[in-house]
């Protein structure tokens, strides 16, 4: 036997007894309404256009606002209401006679034209958002005092606030140097590391010495998104090693284009590898006209002499190419060290990079460049990454401040200055002296 198939009734919204299936919904309804809501919150509840809740009324205020589209208001009573039930929207006027009906628009058909005669208005939600009092829209700007428009005051208008801004941009590249010993089975954590750590997503420069890089892994194994990849492999012919050693430099796109990054030089020797890079950033002080890093790996059985007497080589090669650059020359030195080679560079590595040695070096042509931190290794290497905090000062902002004095012409000078004019016998001007005619 077949079984009969239940009919599911509709459910009736009922109001007052009366059915309510054919009704047209509320164009405006509001929602968690009560007396302490400001006219502004009113506004936005009605703009909401979302269910009602409770049962409580608020007197609105009779000046419409400012609208830039017209509006046609009707007339209403002195003392107009709005309230809500849990259905629809309720617009009760009070003539006095305490007798309040809903909106004539939603009641049934049999039911308007006696809602007519009691006197039910009609409102839109344009003309309910009028009752309230003119806000701020979004496209308005306040009125601020002249005296108050160019101050900035608290936490916005210190230094801290203003290098925080140009974080990007610094007077000379924020680095990250260190030994990692293999690159490639850190990527994960080196990546993790950008996205979560604010010193290493605002660095400019990685430099990376030991990569264990080779003609097998592509570069899209390495790379990091947002950052230009500048890698230099070992040569297991030239450098009579078979594996290890590697360089790599990743230069942020936030403070260099890609287009602007080049490859200056690039050495390796059983003694030293060597890769030195050139880039124009974004902003650089006008005392320098480009940046060049010299990354460099000195292997622990190299000649520290021989090693030395190739970075100095490199080095005054690259400064007569370019004699206003702004030149880093980082990696692991190991034993070796150019304190006495180069005199015009200084180093600021002053914190142990492995165990209580320091190893990995920076020196730099201009002084008081940089600040070295300690940071934890990458991976399980057992070299310690630094990071080097730019505190460079542009030689602009060095110079002392020179005041000029400039005279203005008031209203009472310039009028004497005409009367100047006007008594001037402009004729024994003009006439000829010494056979010399004015004209």
């Amino acid at each position: 036997m077949k079984k009969k198939k239940k009919k599911k009734k509709k459910k009736k919204r009922r109001e007052g007894g009366r059915e309510r299936e054919d009704w047209p919904e509320p164009r405006v309804r509001l929602s968690d309404f009560d007396p302490e809501h400001t006219c502004r919150e009113l506004q936005d509840l009605l703009t909401a256009n979302v269910d009602s809740t409770a049962d409580t009324s608020q007197t609105t205020p009779h000046t419409p606002a400012v609208s830039s589209a017209p509006v046609n208001y009707p007339s209403w009573p002195a003392d107009t209401a709005i309230a809500k039930s849990k259905q629809r929207l309720h617009i009760k006027v009070d003539y006095g006679l305490g007798v309040q009906h809903p909106n004539p628009e939603y009641l049934a058909p049999e039911l308007k034209n006696f809602a007519g005669s009691s006197g039910g208005i009609v409102y839109t939600r344009e003309q309910l958002i009028a009752l309230c009092k003119p806000v701020l829209l979004p496209g308005d700007r306040p009125a601020v005092p002249q005296e108050l428009r160019g101050k900035r005051r608290g936490c916005r208008a210190g230094t801290k606030r203003r290098e925080k801004r140009r974080r990007h941009k610094p007077a000379v590249p924020a680095i990250i140097m260190g030994n990692v010993r293999s690159l490639g089975n850190k990527m994960d954590k080196r990546s993790a590391l950008v996205k979560t750590q604010r010193e290493y997503r605002e660095c400019s420069v990685f430099c990376f010495s030991e990569t264990w890089l080779h003609s097998h892994i592509l570069d899209s194994s390495v790379e990091v998104p947002g950052y230009s990849l500048v890698r230099e492999d070992r040569d297991c012919s030239k450098s009579r090693k078979k594996k290890g050693g590697g360089l790599a430099l990743y230069v942020s796109e936030r403070w260099c284009n890609p287009g602007h990054v080049s490859v200056k030089e690039r050495l390796c020797t059983p003694d030293i590898e060597l890769l030195a890079v050139g880039m124009r950033p974004y902003y650089l002080p006008r005392e320098f006209t480009s940046t060049i890093t010299i990354a460099v790996y000195i292997p622990p059985s190299a000649d520290a002499a021989v090693a030395c007497e190739v970075i100095s080589s490199a080095t005054a090669k690259l400064q007569t190419e370019h004699p206003d650059v702004f030149m880093v020359i980082t990696g692991d030195f190991n034993h070796a060290s150019l304190n006495n080679i180069l005199n015009n560079f200084h180093q600021y590595v002053d914190c142990p990079t492995r165990d209580n040695k320091t190893l990995d070096l920076l020196y730099a042509n201009a002084t008081d460049a940089y600040d070295a931190t300690a940071l934890p290794p990458l991976g399980k290497s057992d070299h310690n990454l630094v990071m080097m905090t730019p505190k460079y000062v542009p030689l602009v902002r060095r110079q002392p401040v020179h005041t000029r004095t400039v005279r203005k012409w008031i209203q009472e000078t310039a009028e004497a200055l005409q009367d100047c004019f006007e008594s001037t016998d402009w004729d024994v001007l003009c006439e000829p002296h010494g056979g010399i005619s004015i004209t």
